[in-house]
């Protein structure tokens, strides 16, 4: 029998546009503004982005309806201030809650009139569960918290996992929503089976504070652990390889032979760290089995991504750059974007569903640059176009919607940054052809 989140999973899948994925030139328009008055440091989506949450400095976990939010809701006159003109839409707010720190008996306070006073704690980190019927958020102590999403118990506590000893920074959920990754700035990665309360594997060898861990897709080219060499450890360049049996074996699964709904993910994952470096991670092995930098680039990383196929990695660098590597060759970035030398860090990069299309913020404003095979061929002055919206600030987070008619922004420097500006922005996505 299918699991019950992958038959909804299914179920509710909506399709997506011919003309949306196999465009690289879209017009896209700020249309929402989730009112928010402190960083965000998280973001986080049910399936197709029917909820939307937030988390930030201030400790609370906001629940906003966001199908609501993009058929439009007036927005008041003092939401639209520093706002440009195109934002006409009021982000809506279903429920908030405490990010509250489950304490032991002994730790309880009381004020002078008896009165319980709970530990809040930021939230660092956020996923939601696909139908939204809970989220574990990320605290400064470093548990995670399971907090219910649902109405009558909205924000209570079901369950907490301990391991981290510092802030965690990221997690990421897999496909069937049964393992979770979790990095800390106590510089190590945890692997959970939400069935257990102490995690299956640690990876506690990294070089730094971990600022991003994600996934692999499955249908990413796999890892071997045959050889320490780093062509032979991820496959070679070539389309065909031979193996043992002398059959003709690719580096990349066939799509069309997994289901989406019902595969679990691959068992490999990244790990971004802020002084710069990159590990990529197989759950069956003890220790990563790569880890690259880029000497020429200054070392911080505040924000990775995998491409949509599995096969690259996009990596924002605070010298207005972002790394471009190749899985199958890790030696060296296959291509370095380059932006304005005033553009500022890289805070966040995201790809959006076409595999075409990367979401790169800097401190001036968010970019839409093209990685397509055959971008380099097209006469563009620049190979990048502004997105209208964010200016000035340190974007924290993007959550692209699979169906790529939209995607959120959010401000905050996630404890490592500061910036003055606070707001959330939701997008609308049209293709120019």
């Amino acid at each position: 029998m299918m699991d019950p989140f992958l038959r909804f999973k299914r179920e509710n899948a909506r399709g997506v546009l011919p003309e949306l994925m196999e465009s690289t030139e879209y017009n896209i328009v700020p249309t929402m503004a989730f009112s928010q008055h402190v960083q965000v440091y998280a973001l986080a989506a049910s399936f197709n982005m029917r909820y939307l949450f937030t988390g930030g400095e201030d400790g609370l976990v906001r629940k906003y309806d966001f199908q609501a939010s993009l058929n439009g809701q007036g927005i008041h006159m003092s939401q639209r201030q520093m706002q440009i003109d195109t934002i006409t839409k009021s982000g809506v707010l279903c429920a908030y809650w405490e990010n509250e720190q489950p304490l032991k008996k002994e730790e309880y306070k009381v004020d002078a009139d008896g009165t319980y006073l709970p530990k809040v704690s930021p939230v660092y980190s956020l996923q939601a569960q696909s139908q939204a019927l809970w989220v574990c958020a990320g605290m400064a102590s470093g548990d995670i918290c399971f907090q219910s999403a649902t109405y009558g118990d909205i924000g209570k506590c079901m369950a907490t996992l301990s391991h981290h000893t510092k802030p965690v920074s990221d997690m990421h959920l897999n496909g069937a929503e049964r393992m979770l990754l979790s990095g800390s700035w106590d510089k190590s990665v945890a692997l959970w089976d939400l069935n257990r309360s102490s995690p299956t594997s640690v990876y506690d060898k990294l070089s730094g504070q971990v600022s991003t861990v994600r996934w692999q897709p499955v249908n990413g080219p796999s890892i071997s652990s045959d050889s320490d060499e780093m062509d032979s450890l991820f496959g070679s360049d070539n389309d065909e390889t031979e193996d043992n049996s002398g059959e003709p074996a690719t580096d990349a699964k066939d799509p069309s032979s997994t289901d989406e709904y019902e595969s679990e993910t691959s068992t490999t994952f990244l790990a971004s760290t802020m002084n710069g470096t990159i590990h990529i991670c197989d759950t069956k092995q003890p220790l990563p089995a790569a880890s690259i930098t880029n000497s020429q680039a200054p070392p911080w990383c505040m924000s990775s991504c995998w491409s949509t196929d599995g096969t690259y990695i996009y990596a924002g660098r605070r010298n207005s750059t972002v790394d471009w590597y190749d899985i199958r060759k890790l030696d060296e970035p296959m291509k370095v974007l380059k932006f304005p030398n005033n553009s500022g860090a890289i805070s966040c990069v995201e790809i959006m569903p076409n595999n075409r299309s990367l979401l790169c913020a800097s401190f001036d404003n968010i970019r839409l640059f093209d990685v397509s095979p055959n971008a380099e061929s097209k006469t563009k002055k620049t190979p990048f176009s502004i997105i209208p919206g964010h200016h000035g600030c340190v974007v924290s987070r993007i959550a692209v919607c699979p169906d790529n008619k939209c995607f959120v922004s959010a401000c905050g420097g996630r404890g490592w940054m500061d910036t003055q500006v606070d707001y959330v922005l939701g997008y609308e996505v049209t293709s120019e052809i």
